[in-house]
């Protein structure tokens, strides 16, 4: 059977990359999905952690003139409907005519329709039972160990809080060497129960990213700092930027750091290895893979 799952815009590459692990045939990629062949409900055996969903794939048009939905008897013309009206429109088509189970998903240039399997919130991880004001969605926190190349190594996250990138490892990896940390006792708490709920056992603890190396030594560090963008003080920011690169180059030299920020910063400081612009709570961002 041929599947579709909708991931981090900007990394699908890297869920297809998860997927042909699973030895599923990759037959595309598109903006925000992955589409692939795989046994049927492969779902109760392992689900991907990387993807957000898994629907059935039924057809795909490449391009929105060339639309044509037999289902709806009804044919779409780009320069006839704004592409914004465009999924309302034949959404509505659908929930008139298959109102169970099909799902209409423009993307790019692309449309998608698929058929609901009620596996539609799989970035929704029960362990979740502390959120964090700027939370990391979790999918997004497992693909950018991926984007890392980790695989069990040491592993630090210097901004931890509410602890999902550090689960995250524990729960695909299993046992980890690594610490979370985080200047804020409730967000360190609040990984605690997070971890607790997950089952696994990770060392969270109080304390300030820019002394990162009283706490441990680690040949990866993952992590999505503050922005700015909330906190509302770039100054700030920019310091604190400058403080933790500082302790990183004097502490953590040959050590790969993994670091989600619209902020053009750190990368001044050490060797880019990629960076990928991606799209995190409908915002634009960036990862940054950087040697220290």
């Amino acid at each position: 059977m041929k599947f579709a799952s909708p991931t981090v815009p900007g990394l699908e590459r890297y869920a297809a990359q998860e997927l042909k692990e699973y030895e599923f045939e990759i037959v595309d990629i598109v903006p925000e999905f992955v589409i692939y062949s795989a046994p049927e409900q492969f779902w109760k055996r392992r689900i991907p952690r990387g993807v957000m969903a898994i629907y059935e794939f039924l057809e795909m048009h490449r391009s929105i003139s060339s639309f044509r939905l037999e289902e709806a008897k009804i044919t779409v013309h780009s320069n006839a409907h704004p592409y914004r009206e465009l999924r309302a429109m034949v959404e509505q088509e659908l929930d008139s005519t298959n109102p169970n189970d099909r799902v209409i998903w423009a993307t790019g240039e692309y449309i998608l329709i698929l058929r609901d399997l009620g596996l539609n919130a799989l970035h929704a991880r029960p362990y979740l039972k502390f959120r964090h004001p700027a939370a990391l969605n979790p999918v997004l926190a497992h693909l950018m160990l991926r984007v890392a190349g980790w695989h069990g190594e040491s592993i630090a996250d210097p901004f931890c809080g509410s602890g999902t990138i550090l689960i995250e490892a524990a729960l695909h990896h299993g046992k980890i060497t690594g610490f979370g940390v985080d200047i804020r006792k409730e967000y360190v708490a609040g990984a605690r129960k997070n971890a607790a709920a997950a089952g696994v056992n990770i060392r969270f603890l109080r304390g300030d990213a820019q002394e990162l190396h009283k706490y441990g030594e680690s040949k990866y560090i993952i992590t999505n700092p503050p922005y700015g963008l909330r906190m509302g003080n770039r100054k700030k920011i920019y310091t604190l930027y400058e403080k933790f690169a500082e302790e990183l180059e004097e502490h953590f030299s040959g050590s790969i750091l993994v670091v989600i920020t619209p902020v053009s910063k750190l990368e001044h400081y050490f060797t880019v290895l990629d960076s990928l612009e991606i799209v995190h709570g409908k915002l634009k961002n960036k990862i940054w893979k950087l040697k220290i």
